[in-house]
C-alpha cells in the first residue's frame, strides 16, 4: 500500500519513475528472503520459543548451524565453511 501511494507521489509530481531490481541482482531481495525462509524452515518451526530473551540467544548458533552446513549453489555446493577453506588453501 505505502509503494503505491509513493508511485502515485512520484507520478503526480512528474518526478523520474523508480526501476525495480530484478530479485536476483545484489540489489534487490532475493537473497535476504532466501536467507529467511532457510533459517524459518530450519531452525524456527522446529524449535519450541519460550520468551524473546531466550529466543534472540538461539540465533548465534543457527547461523552457526546454517554457516557450517547449508550448500549453495553459488559456491558449488559447498556451505560457507568450506568455500572459505577452499579460497584460502588455493590462495
Amino acid at each position: 500500500m505505502q509503494r503505491r501511494r509513493s508511485l502515485k507521489f512520484i507520478i503526480f509530481t512528474g518526478a523520474a519513475l523508480p526501476c525495480d531490481p530484478p530479485v536476483t541482482s545484489p540489489q534487490g531481495n532475493g537473497l535476504p528472503e532466501a536467507l529467511v525462509n532457510t533459517f524459518k524452515r530450519d531452525y524456527v518451526n522446529i524449535t519450541p520459543l519460550s520468551d524473546a530473551t531466550n529466543d534472540l540467544g538461539l540465533i548465534a548458533g543457527w547461523s552457526e548451524g546454517y554457516n557450517g552446513n547449508h550448500p549453495c549453489s553459488g559456491r558449488k555446493m559447498r556451505s560457507l565453511r568450506e568455500y572459505i577453506a577452499a579460497q584460502t588453501a588455493t590462495a
